[in-house]
């Protein structure tokens, strides 16, 4: 495993630090991006180096995840993923031999570091996907204790959230399960990614928005959607609901455009995105993990992009509802306008060059077990001055942080006039 590329400390090095975060595991998008949400209203946050955090098959530190957190008695709020804390990151939640005791046992750090501090837990736990998930009851038996934290005060905001609810995946039937002990701070709905960026949200932007939403097929939307187990429409509504969005028809604080695909006529969504007015949110979910360039490009040719608050299509359509929504509630909130550029750069190279061009891109040329090699990364590095953004930014520095070509890590910097 190579370093990674950018150091949170580099972001957030402080000997105080606001928010204290416990990510899935090691991933840019649980580990970097809710840090750059963050700092948009000007908070500092300390996280776990990358290197004590899961990292694909590799588990992360529980020693040390536990002793970390005991020492963030200074910070004013806990956002922790608790899947971390019990079994090591995401992977390990599917298939470590652990009892539920021993699970439940690890993670009473949490549960003193709430009654030590008296400050705020926003936490998160995982139904997970199939056919991985080894000890399904296992998992439920955990998740049905932490909501009974939650009712007892230990959390004040817990998500519950499914992952990559494939066709014959049993989580949607164990979600409705648990909806007898759903409780006013218990969100339950599909994804896994995007939580810690939407706890963040919540935490720094907790009043209550409206949005409207615009389909680029509205009758696809009420179909099941792959990965979320539910039709388009109902995603939605949770995703939104879980940041504090209200789905209303009429005027808004914000549109939320969904490209779920075309209809007949090609020109339909650029007629659709012409005619929006005021702040703007773009999320693609027509191809799970890559994003339509075409879309972005109509973007640009409308002059749509001035009104974009924030933009995503990088993964499952949960990922992608619950990253874009946490980011535009937070600016709709009032952001420093730097961080914001920097925010919407970071999606757009993320979300658009990389998922749609250059990933397909070093696919051609290296086979998936190749992406840590020497070569794969020298020839990412050929690819960045390419990757001059909209938004003033350009890449400067890359690599493949899991050694594979799903997700990158990269800098930022500002482009030259």
């Amino acid at each position: 495993m190579k370093p990674l590329l950018i150091s949170v400390a580099l972001m957030c090095s402080f000997a105080y630090a606001q928010v204290a975060l416990v990510p899935l595991d090691s991933r840019p998008v649980n580990r970097i991006y809710p840090v750059k949400l963050a700092a948009l209203k000007g908070k500092e946050t300390h996280v776990l180096p990358w290197y004590r955090l899961g990292r694909g098959q590799v588990s992360g530190d529980i020693q040390e995840i536990q002793n970390w957190i005991s020492q963030q008695k200074d910070a004013e709020v806990l956002i922790v993923s608790l899947d971390s804390v019990a079994y090591g990151g995401l992977v390990q939640s599917r298939g470590v031999d652990l009892p539920a005791t021993e699970a439940i046992e690890r993670l009473q750090v949490v549960k003193k570091w709430k009654l030590e501090t008296g400050k705020p837990v926003y936490a998160s736990i995982t139904i997970p996907r199939h056919p991985d998930a080894k000890y399904r009851e296992r998992n439920l038996t955990v998740i049905r204790e932490m909501m009974g934290w939650a009712k007892d005060g230990i959390f004040t905001d817990l998500r519950v959230t499914w992952d990559d609810a494939v066709s014959g995946s049993p989580a949607v039937k164990e979600a409705n399960s648990l909806k007898s002990l759903l409780a006013p701070n218990i969100h339950l709905y599909p994804g896994a990614d995007e939580v810690a960026s939407a706890l963040v949200a919540t935490y720094l932007s907790p009043e209550t928005r409206t949005l409207k939403v615009q389909y680029s097929d509205p009758e696809k939307a009420k179909e099941v959607i792959k990965y979320d187990g539910l039709p388009l429409t109902e995603s939605v509504k949770l995703h939104a609901g879980s940041v504090g969005f209200q789905v209303v028809n009429g005027n808004a604080d914000l549109t939320l455009f969904v490209f779920n695909g075309v209809q007949d006529d090609p020109r339909f969504t650029a007629v659709a995105l012409n005619q929006i007015k005021g702040p703007l949110t773009v999320v693609d979910v027509n191809r799970v993990n890559q994003g339509t360039f075409r879309l972005w490009k109509d973007l640009t040719t409308l002059g749509k992009t001035p009104q974009l608050l924030s933009l995503s299509g990088w993964g499952t359509p949960g990922n992608n509802l619950g990253t874009a929504l946490s980011h535009a509630k937070l600016a709709l909130s009032g952001v420093d306008a730097t961080r914001q550029q920097e925010v919407l750069a970071y999606e757009y190279a993320n979300d658009v060059w990389f998922s749609a061009m250059v990933r397909p891109d070093i696919r051609k040329h290296f086979q998936e077990n190749q992406m840590g090699s020497k070569e794969a990364w020298e020839y990412l590095q050929n690819k960045l001055p390419e990757l001059k953004l909209f938004s003033g930014f350009v890449v400067k520095g890359a690599g493949l942080p899991w050694e594979r070509s799903f997700e990158w890590e990269f800098e930022l910097d500002r482009a030259l006039p």
